[in-house]
């Protein structure tokens, strides 16, 4: 017997992505709140998948923050699935299209722009040899 393929509907669909978030949440009601920063693999006006890593503990809701340059921007999310270290959490409210393809484009500017600014691996091993006194 033939397997049935599993067809995904989707009203919006995920566009892959490589860029960091920031995840925060509070605790003890709201008097502490904490926050860490993850790769996030998909986005859709609806939600988003987040490579947590080793991470295990992220609450069933929380903020994300796109980013930290535009504090006001925190989108609620409701946690919806876990696998091994992902997680994928619906967006309270939707999003519209026209943000997250801004969204998406300003994340993907900002890591050209950090890139063309970074010190090359050769710059940053001769940085050391020199305070090494290595020639």
């Amino acid at each position: 017997m033939a397997r049935a393929t599993r067809v995904e509907r989707r009203k919006w669909p995920r566009r892959e992505v490589n860029f960091l978030v920031q995840l925060i949440y509070p605790t003890r009601g709201i008097r502490e709140v904490h926050s860490a920063t993850f790769p996030l693999q998909t986005i859709s006006e609806d939600g988003a998948s987040i490579d947590l890593g080793m991470t295990k503990t992220v609450p069933d809701f929380f903020y994300m923050q796109f980013d930290a340059d535009i504090p006001a921007e925190l989108i609620g999310c409701y946690l919806v699935a876990r696998d091994d270290h992902v997680v994928r959490c619906q967006f309270d409210p939707i999003i519209p299209t026209e943000k997250v393809n801004e969204i998406i484009a300003r994340k993907s500017m900002r890591s050209i722009l950090d890139s063309l600014f970074e010190p090359s691996k050769d710059e940053l091993i001769g940085e050391l040899s020199n305070l090494l006194g290595v020639s």
